[in-house]
């Protein structure tokens, strides 16, 4: 979430448009509509575990770019 936050903030303070904090923000909020989609739909204790391993790989993804 701290991600998201600072983000937006730079997206929201600066005059300019900067590509790369508008791409991480679009990721992020992806990937945030992504897992609360999952978690809407799981309903057993082992759905947990795999989206565990899910948001763990994801949010590595995010932080290589």
């Amino acid at each position: 979430m701290t991600i998201i936050d600072s983000n937006l903030q730079s997206h929201y303070s600066s005059a300019e448009d900067t590509t790369h904090n508008s791409l991480v923000l679009r990721r992020c909020l992806q990937l945030l509509n992504a897992i609360l989609k999952e978690f809407a739909s799981i309903k057993m204790p082992s759905g947990m575990q795999i989206m565990a391993q899910v948001i763990a790989h994801d949010v590595l993804t995010i932080h290589t770019h």
